[in-house]
């Protein structure tokens, strides 16, 4: 539903559908960080390009953003970033897409 939906806030984080949207700086539309965390994986996109499962490895030592196990993982995550860049008119969102 709309009711959970904000704009996107520099250095805030949105709780939507049990997901969280994260993002640091790029309210200019570049220069930022965003991610999204549902609960057990973070991913991010751009630079970072990370995809941690905080279940089994808590610490982040391990980037699974390659491994062909998590690829449905992946989607989704993917997913849900875009969807919520979308929904709150992040500025980031182009760069978010490619």
């Amino acid at each position: 539903s709309k009711k959970n939906i904000t704009t996107f806030k520099e250095g805030g984080f949105l709780n939507l559908n049990k997901t969280l949207y994260l993002g640091l700086g790029g309210a200019n539309g570049s220069q930022g960080w965003r991610g999204v965390w549902d609960g057990r994986y973070i991913y991010s996109p751009q630079q970072f390009n990370i995809l941690y499962d905080h279940q089994t490895d808590p610490h982040e030592t391990r980037n699974l953003i390659n491994s062909q196990i998590h690829t449905d993982i992946l989607k989704k995550m993917k997913h849900s970033l875009l969807t919520m860049a979308e929904k709150t008119g992040d500025p980031m969102l182009p760069f978010l897409k490619g």
